[in-house]
């Protein structure tokens, strides 16, 4: 009977030969993987604060929309911080296209029930009923607009703002009696 280690013998000197070449291989084509499939897009930095009031607003949404068939689809969004300041983001990396864009901000409630049923007042998933399980469950109450309605919208925000070139700064005094 011949040795387990003098059968495999004439097996591993060809895949030891090859294990430095397969090494710089593995090496340059790992040196490629860093790119995450996403061009990189040409954005301007966009920061800017949100008040309301002359009172900043904290978790707002900011949506930036161009204006032009250059930056057609390249939408910018932000939520605001406790200071009411925001940085857009476009395709998950930090800025905006270059264009005039219509804006948008929009802040509304938090979903709450009545709060009778002695709980937090919160609805949350504890509380969620599919239709046709339990009878007549009433539906979540809808939430409400913080921000004035009309600023939700592209169209009836009536907000502009250009991104030029460089670091740009959006700043947005709403007034509620609007």
């Amino acid at each position: 009977m011949i040795p387990l280690a003098s059968r495999l013998r004439p097996l591993v000197r060809p895949l030891a030969a090859a294990l430095p070449c397969a090494l710089v291989m593995g090496t340059v084509l790992l040196a490629g993987c860093g790119d995450d499939g996403r061009p990189d897009l040409d954005l301007e930095t966009v920061t800017g604060t949100v008040t309301l009031d002359g009172t900043p607003v904290e978790g707002a949404s900011v949506g930036f929309t161009p204006k032009t068939q250059e930056g057609a689809g390249l939408q910018a969004f932000g939520q605001t911080d406790a200071n009411g300041n925001f940085t857009l983001k476009t395709k998950g990396q930090e800025g905006a296209v270059a264009a005039l864009h219509a804006v948008t901000i929009v802040k509304m409630t938090e979903v709450q029930t009545s709060g009778d049923d002695g709980g937090s007042g919160e609805y949350g998933a504890d509380d969620y009923v599919p239709a046709g399980i339990q009878g007549n469950a009433p539906p979540p109450p809808a939430p409400e607009y913080i921000t004035p309605q009309k600023y939700s919208d592209k169209s009836t925000s009536g907000l502009s703002f250009e991104v030029k070139e460089g670091a740009n700064v959006a700043d947005f005094a709403l007034t509620s009696g609007e």
